[in-house]
Parts: C-alpha cells; sequence; structure tokens
C-alpha cells in the first residue's frame, strides 16, 4: 500500500492514515522456509500452522494470512487445493483473509490480465478470501494504475454475483458462540426484511469481522471509539467503518446511527436497518443486543 493518500477501490488492500495495524506474513520475507511438508511457517514470532490431518490440514490461530506464497514451497498443483483450505480454515474460525502474491504477474508489463489470472482472482474471492493484493504488479510494474483499475473491475464484478460466495451459505464457526450466532443472526434478519443496512457497534472489531463474514447483502455500516479498530476495518468484506466519539448510553447509539445514515448515506424515513452493539456501551465482547430500527425513529 502506498503513501497516506492512496485509497484504493473495491477490495485490495485499502490504509487509513498510512496504517493498517495488522502483523503481515509472507514467505518470500524469511531466508529459510518454513513450509516444507505443509508443516509450519514462521515469521518475526509469528506463525501460520498448516497441520496435517487425515482428510487435509488445519489452520492454527491466525490474525491475517497471505497464501500465494505457498507456491514458493509446496507442490505446483498442490496450492489451489491448501489455498481454499486456509480459506476454509480461517473463515471458520472468523479470522481476516488475504490472497496475494503474483495475481496479475503479467500486467508488470501487460496492459490487460490474462484469463487465468481473472479466474484465479475470481475464485479466490468466490472462496471467502476478505481481500486481494497487489505487490510486484504496482510495485515495479510499467502502469500501476491500470494494474490497480483492473484488479478493482475484477473484484466488483465477483462482488456483484454474491450470491454466489460459499460464506452465504455458511452454517458453523468455530469461534466465540454468543456473537457468531448473534452476527449470523443480524445477516439472516438483515436479508429476510431486506433491510438497507446493517450497523454494528464495535470496540476490537470482532461483531463486524463476524458478521462481514457472512456475506449480507447489505451493506456493513461499523462505528468505533478505537483508532486501532478502526484502520483495522479498513480490509474487511462490505465494511466502511465510521469513527464516532464516546457514547454513554444505548438510545444514543440509535440516535447517532440514525443521523449518520440520512445525513451520510441519504437514507429515508422509515427504511429498515439493523443495530447489532453491546449494552452497555464501551465495554470489549459485550455484543448482546440485535435491533431493528425504522430510520426517523429517533
Amino acid at each position: 500500500v502506498g503513501g497516506d493518500d492512496e485509497i484504493f477501490p473495491g477490495r485490495l488492500a485499502r490504509a487509513t492514515d498510512g496504517r493498517f495495524d495488522f502483523p503481515f506474513f509472507d514467505s518470500y520475507a524469511t531466508t529459510e522456509p518454513k513450509i516444507h511438508d505443509s508443516s509450519d511457517f514462521d515469521l518475526d514470532k509469528k506463525s501460520i500452522h498448516l497441520v496435517p490431518e487425515e482428510n487435509g490440514y488445519s489452520i492454527d490461530d491466525i490474525p491475517f494470512s497471505f497464501t500465494r506464497s505457498l507456491g514458493v514451497q509446496l507442490d505446483l498443483e498442490k496450492v489451489p487445493f491448501i489455498q481454499k483450505q486456509i480459506l476454509n480454515e480461517a473463515n471458520a474460525k472468523g479470522k481476516i483473509t488475504v490472497t496475494a502474491t503474483e495475481m496479475l504477474q503479467s500486467m508488470k508489463e501487460s496492459h490487460r490480465p490474462t484469463r487465468a489470472e481473472v479466474t484465479d482472482i475470481t475464485n479466490a474471492i468466490l472462496e471467502g478470501t476478505d481481500c486481494v493484493m497487489l505487490s510486484a504488479e504496482t510495485a515495479i510494474g510499467n502502469h500501476p494504475e491500470v494494474v490497480v483499475s483492473a484488479m478493482s473491475d475484477i473484484c466488483k464484478e465477483a462482488d456483484s454475483r454474491n450470491d454466489t460466495s460459499v460464506l452465504r451459505f455458511k452454517e458453523t464457526s468455530t469461534v466465540d458462540t454468543l456473537t457468531t450466532s448473534l452476527a449470523k443472526a443480524a445477516v439472516q434478519v438483515a436479508n429476510e426484511i431486506e433491510a438497507k443496512a446493517i450497523v454494528a457497534f464495535t470496540e476490537t472489531g470482532r461483531t463486524p469481522l463476524l458478521i462481514s463474514n457472512y456475506r449480507p447483502e447489505a451493506p456493513i455500516f461499523t462505528m468505533t471509539t478505537i483508532d486501532k479498530t478502526y484502520n483495522q476495518m479498513n480490509i474487511l468484506w462490505g465494511v466502511q467503518q465510521i469513527k464516532i466519539d464516546r457514547l454513554e448510553t444505548t438510545p444514543e447509539m440509535f440516535e447517532i446511527a440514525d443521523t449518520w445514515l440520512q445525513n451520510n448515506k441519504k437514507f429515508k424515513k422509515n427504511d429498515k436497518v439493523v443495530i447489532v452493539a453491546g449494552t452497555p456501551p464501551n465495554k470489549e465482547a459485550a455484543t448482546n443486543l440485535i435491533r431493528v430500527m425504522k430510520i426517523g425513529e429517533f
């Protein structure tokens, strides 16, 4: 990601004030590759572990993963299947995933991607990746702005067909039983009532992450008072983050959501919105409320 003023469209990695506040993993960053027999991957004491199991691999607890550099250390014919397993495992555990490295490699020189590259990016999105990332194509490529535009177009087309994403049919999750259940319920309610938006209040970013993980039809607007959380949520699928001042009561949360949507998104009176929050406000791991709100109530 470039400087402070660069905002990339689509689901491309993009920065807020030039920061992500995430640890990064990439096998090119280590002098001695750690993924040999799909055993592990270590960088600065932060690890991705691919643990061999009878029917494939499981993935240890990770906040952020790059999958494409696996091609350096594994047989190439295994990479698509292991990438799919990583995405499946990470999404089941409610983790953020980034698919990166050589996604539009031909566009370092060419003005058009190959059919295989377009298919590869689209498949990663439909398999549930949160973000796709460019590297050499924009760092040393001949026309980085053309590459960014091409990637954005591919992402937008894939996201316009969100009903084909595997995550729309996701049934199980292995983390945060209460928060996960509330996130899933919020998405189900929003889809069924054709809500115009889901608004999530969060301290840690966990709630919008889990909501995003179910790929709702409505856009997700998430409000937080925490700078680090605000930066981290920049990468989540379908999420627009809003920095707000500290609130002391639950009605204040409803009121600020109502006012912001009317002023900034031109929502109309009686538009339906699903609110997900924790009461009382300003506490971590306190998500315990779902409410269907009509614009103009407050």
